[in-house]
């Protein structure tokens, strides 16, 4: 698949694929995983998603890599966080 298809998808506002409350897996399993609290955690393709804010809570260092820049604007705004360069 190509990276435009994403980036026209999250552009048009076409992102069911999308889960405000993040995935629940990942939170009902994590703790099986014995994933060291150094850990440094890769998320691609992360959109927007609020596993990454709950994912530093458990590990030192989280790292999300996404195409899509508007993806990027709405995680920091509704985190209220801000990019450092």
């Amino acid at each position: 698949m190509e990276l435009s298809y994403w980036q026209s998808r999250w552009e048009k506002g076409n992102t069911g694929f999308h889960m405000p409350g993040g995935y629940p897996g990942l939170r009902n399993h994590w703790d099986t995983l014995n994933i060291s609290t150094e850990a440094h955690v890769l998320v691609p393709l992360c959109g927007k998603t609020p596993d990454m804010t709950w994912l530093a809570t458990k590990t030192n260092k989280v790292t999300g890599v996404e195409i899509s820049e508007k993806a990027i604007r709405e995680f920091l705004d509704e985190q209220n966080l801000t990019a450092e360069p």
